[in-house]
């Protein structure tokens, strides 16, 4: 017997050393998404095969840290390889061996996330707000749960999806699949655990979107989760990336919510996370999973995270080369201090007292003084300041929790002016009032590392004496006047020694911490561009047993790591490097194979070297026909269509609207309904192939009034006909005049799907309100020719021309809810703290001005209708700054139903509502001192009736040259100078200081005094401007000629 288990034993090693093949059935691998595998490679590859797919379109193409569908994300197991399509709604099957394509399933919405194989199952999530469980061998669903509280859908990144879109991407473990769902936190947003197997909610976290919680600029308001990017689970805790927000940790058996740290952010967060251990990994910084707490930056967002390493490369250029440098970093195991949470006892031998604090939360719970014979004394806290490094007496810089508590000692007589200097310039103070009274209180500092009680009165913390202090302050015509000075004894303290295989104390925690191990660089092919030609410098890290991958634009490598792995003191080999076709953005290994997703479309499968030439495949690049001719009246209609773009529903019964003719003849986005499966399976190939799918049209099973479309998005609708008239439902021809847009959206009924009277009987139940009917041979049109009903406009800065700031629109009322988002992008936008004028809101469509432009959206639907290129056009609002803009002078265009008016240099311009296009100008000449000076600025705009209400001057605003960010980093050499500087200026006499008024504030303040004055440079003293000096000037011109305005 003991002979098998050693044979068995020996086996599994031989297994191991050999490489057993294994599988990346999830995004970055694993649950974890750590991007680690134990699977050796074979030591040389080739490639085998390659499949061309459609590039995609991401949903927020203008967001760098959003790009979670802007390449496809192939995952594989069982000898299969699955590619989730945000393109084409749909997921894939593909043979690892050779690229065939072996089924595909299609939702109802854009599958922007890859999906997760366990179990011989495959989870995905989908637009549609469901989330998927299929069958991995064949593509059968085997169930679905729906992520939002209803089907409704809304217009999203440009797709019909549903309100509550699925982009918390699932995560199976231990049998359980979590997904979120909901990217608004004001529409509720969701996290679900469900039974892998039956699809049966285990639990489901509804309240995550309605949290009062601090925000990034630290104030407290309402927000919540909003989970977008890849879910990861690690231990008991499940992370919840929130696109650019901090992630969440939810407890796994619960749902509960443990910390969302949305204030704490490190201002680069993405849908990227990872983790190991008690650490977790997002956009390259690395946090405590404990707490959430921020440890370290990292060299690279995409890192591949091991138990006990990171691995992580970097592009650099050297002169007219690109170096790729790859670096290890060790993860060892750390006592760190939390210093939120902890309880300390300390002692002071000279008074012969104890001390023992505890803290929760970050502030003080009690503070309590013993002393031998005496009952204990509850001292009288006043704050916990969590700490920052300070140096002790042997200059090593600690951390150090900083306290603040009254205990009285026998006061001291008064020092006068020298200890009262000495008290503000070396103690540093906690501050609060008392009635009549202002009292400081020197910190008493408790060290967290160190060794020995490293006392602050060595440290020079203390005052007179080396000693802390506390001083009185009586306020004296605004002024302190120092009262008294109390001598305090120093309490210093130290964390009890203790080893790792002891009992932790309390508030002491083991956790990992990253430390430098190896590094090596080497050269690069020559950078592969995108496609507007800028070299793209991200890199895709992977370790496949002993072995690192790393891909980047243009470049594939492999680098052998050292024997011992991060805790070898040998660096990696270079191994081998090849030429990629493109800019990679997805990478990972199965079955003896490495997979390489480009961000053009291809999907590269590398094997074991061979010379066999590697299998091309191509999918939706054929041509689609043109189909069958349009029927006459849906022809005559579209001829008389004044725009070409915009939307369009297809629905119908036995006779559909050709929708290859629709697609070849308009430039429309068709959304097709079709209740015949067999019909639509077809439809939807032959639309992937062509490479129309998800660009220009999508196709779903179901009847129009089944579907909850989102209100007024069509421009069109074409409804095909039957065998005889009226065979549409009243609900059915609701529906399609619901989803209309108004100011012209028509619906064309073809012979055969809804007679006149069916429509006049629904006219008359109050369904169709303002609508217009008329007959076209044998098609029907049913439009909306004009605004909705009991709406409003908004055509001038507050309002209208009267700044009643009032809409009389009462159609909108709460609950309110999303119609669209997404659509054009926001980077011509001008910044909100510049105060720009407001968007403006007539005859559908939304005129917003921006930097060099002025556009036009439809309201109804986000998209663009035109941009009206003006070079200069927003120049005063286009800065960050905090200034009144337009919410003082007013706006430099105003909005009517048949004009746009806009002020330009010295003209006011008139644009073509429809094309943005400029129909005349009113040029203005200047008079008088004006003339002379060439400085006419015009800056209002108004309508009264028939009349052009213009206002010329202010168009710009005086706004600071500095502001307190500009001298946040300054040292106090620095400082100093910028003191002297207010002293050497001839005729300038600097303000005084009001009482507890931060210096560097005070400062700001003269300075900016200062740099308004005219012929700033010849007013400066001529001490100032000596040799000696020179140095110091020139730095502060330097200052000044940074932020004097042009």
């Amino acid at each position: 017997m003991r002979g098998l288990c050693a044979l068995a034993v020996l086996a599994l090693s031989l297994a191991f050393l050999s490489g057993a093949r294994a599988d990346w059935p999830a995004w970055r691998g694993d649950a974890r998404r750590s991007a680690t595998t134990d699977e050796e490679l074979p030591g040389k590859l080739s490639l085998h095969w390659r499949l061309e797919l459609p590039p995609l379109d991401p949903a927020w193409p203008d967001q760098p840290r959003l790009q979670f569908d802007a390449c496809y994300q192939p995952v594989s197991a069982g000898g299969k390889v699955f590619v989730a399509s945000p393109l084409t709604d749909s997921v894939s099957a593909y043979s690892l061996q050779d690229g065939t394509r072996l089924w595909r399933f299609f939702t109802d919405g854009p599958v922007r996330f890859a999906p997760f194989f366990s179990g011989g199952r495959l989870y995905a999530c989908s637009d549609d707000g469901y989330l998927y469980c299929l069958e991995a061998s064949s593509g059968k669903l085997l169930w679905r749960h729906r992520g939002g509280p209803s089907d409704r859908k809304v217009l999203g990144n440009g797709r019909v999806i549903s309100s509550w879109p699925a982009r918390g991407a699932p995560v199976v473990k231990d049998g359980k699949v979590y997904y979120g769902a909901s990217i608004w936190p004001f529409m509720g947003t969701y996290v679900h655990c469900l039974d892998a197997v039956t699809g049966k909610v285990l639990w489901t976290n509804d309240t995550g979107g309605a949290l009062f919680i601090d925000q990034p600029h630290n104030s407290p308001a309402f927000g919540g989760l909003a989970p977008q990017g890849y879910l990861a689970a690690v231990g008991d805790r499940l992370l919840v990336p929130n696109g650019r927000a901090v992630p969440a940790c939810l407890d796994q058996g619960t749902g509960r919510l443990l910390y969302y740290r949305l204030a704490k952010n490190a201002k680069k967060e993405s849908y990227h996370v990872s983790a190991t251990g008690s650490v977790f990994l997002n956009s390259g910084m690395l946090y405590g999973l404990a707490g959430g707490e921020k440890i370290k930056g990292v060299l690279g967002a995409d890192t591949a995270l091991d138990s006990a390493a990171a691995y992580s490369a970097a592009v650099v250029k050297e002169k007219d080369s690109h170096l790729l440098r790859l670096r290890a970093m060790r993860l060892g195991k750390r006592v760190r201090f939390d210093r939120q949470n902890f309880h300390a006892i300390w002692e002071d031998e000279a008074r012969g007292a104890s001390y023992e604090i505890s803290i929760k939360g970050g502030k003080i719970e009690s503070l309590s003084k013993s002393i031998q014979g005496e009952e204990p004394k509850l001292l009288e806290s006043i704050s916990y300041l969590l700490p920052n490094k300070y140096k002790t007496s042997k200059g090593k810089a600690v951390l150090a929790g900083v306290l603040s508590y009254k205990d009285s000692v026998v006061p001291s007589s008064s020092l006068g002016k020298e200890g009262a200097k000495a008290v503000e310039t070396i103690c540093r103070t906690a501050i609060y009032p008392t009635p009549a009274n202002w009292t400081c209180l020197a910190e008493t500092r408790i060290p967290l590392h160190g060794k020995g009680k490293a006392a602050s009165a060595k440290a020079g913390l203390g005052g007179p004496g080396g000693l802390p202090t506390r001083a009185r302050f009586e306020m004296v015509s605004s002024k302190a006047r120092l009262v008294e000075v109390e001598k305090l004894r120093n309490v210093d303290g130290e964390i009890p020694k203790r080893t790792l295989s002891s009992t932790l104390p309390r508030g002491l925690k083991r956790q990992l911490e990253l430390g430098a191990s190896w590094r090596i660089s080497q050269a690069l092919f020559p950078l592969v561009k995108d496609e507007e030609g800028v070299e793209v410098l991200d890199t895709l890290t992977i370790r496949c047993g002993g072995r690192i991958y790393v891909a980047c634009a243009g470049n594939l490598l492999a680098f052998d790591m050292p024997r011992g792995g991060v805790a070898a003191k040998k660096r990696p080999k270079f191994a081998w490097k090849k030429k990629l076709p493109g800019v990679p953005g997805s990478l990972g290994c199965s079955g003896g194979r490495l997979l390489v997703a480009t961000r053009a479309g291809s999907i590269l499968c590398f094997g074991a070297a061979r010379k066999k030439k590697p299998v091309v495949r191509n999918e939706g690049r054929a041509q689609l026909a043109g189909g069958p001719a349009l029927p006459g009246e849906l022809d005559e209609l579209l001829k008389g269509l004044s725009s070409e773009g915009g939307y369009c529903l297809v629905t119908g019964g036995a006779k559909p609207a050709p929708v290859e003719a629709l697609l070849s003849r308009t430039k429309l986005r068709l959304l097709v309904l079709e209740k015949d499966p067999a019909r639509l399976a077809g439809l939807r190939e032959k639309l992937v192939q062509s490479g129309h799918y998800g660009r220009r049209v999508s196709a779903h099973l179901g009847a129009v009034e089944e579907w909850a479309l989102p209100a007024y998005f069509a421009n069109i609708a074409c409804v095909g006909g039957g065998a005889a008239a009226g065979t549409l439902s009243p609900d059915a021809i609701s529906a399609v005049f619901s989803s209309l847009r108004p100011y012209g959206g028509i619906a064309c009924f073809l012979q055969g799907s809804a007679s006149r009277a069916q429509v006049e009987a629904v006219m008359k139940a109050g369904a169709l309100e303002g609508a217009e009917v008329k007959q076209r041979g044998g098609a029907l049109d049913v439009s909306r020719p004009g605004p909705l009903a009991r709406t409003g406009s908004w055509t001038h800065q507050y309002g209208d021309g009267s700044n009643s700031n009032l809409s009389r629109d009462s159609l909108v009322k709460a609950p309110l809810g999303l119609l669209w988002f997404g659509g054009a992008s926001n980077t011509r936008l001008l910044p909100r703290h510049g105060h720009g004028p407001r968007h403006h809101v007539v005859g559908g469509r939304i005129v917003i001005e921006g930097p060099d432009i002025l556009r036009a959206l439809d309201v109804y639907t986000g998209r663009l209708l035109w941009e009206a290129e003006l070079p200069g056009l927003g120049k005063p609002y286009d800065n960050t700054a905090h200034q009144p803009g337009a919410n003082a002078i007013g706006s430099n265009y105003v909005s009517t139903s048949d004009a746009i008016y806009v002020l330009y240099g010295k003209a006011c311009l008139k644009l073509d509502p429809e094309t943005g296009k400029v129909v005349s100008r009113i040029q203005f000449e200047t008079e008088g001192k004006e003339k002379q000076e060439g400085s006419l600025h015009l800056g209002f705009l108004s309508i009264s009736d028939d009349l052009l209400v213009l206002g010329a001057s202010p168009i710009q605003f005086s706004t600071p040259d500095l502001d307190r960010y500009d001298l946040n980093d300054l040292k106090n050499t620095q400082v100093a100078t910028l003191k002297d500087l207010l002293k050497s200026v001839e005729g300038f006499k600097a303000g005084g200081k009001s009482f507890l008024q931060a210096e560097k504030s005070w400062l700001v303040e003269e300075l900016n005094r200062l740099l308004a004055m005219e012929e700033l440079a010849e007013k400066l003293s001529k001490v100032y401007l000596s040799k000696a000096n020179a140095k110091k000037l020139e730095a502060v011109l330097q200052l000044i000629r940074l932020h004097r305005k042009n």
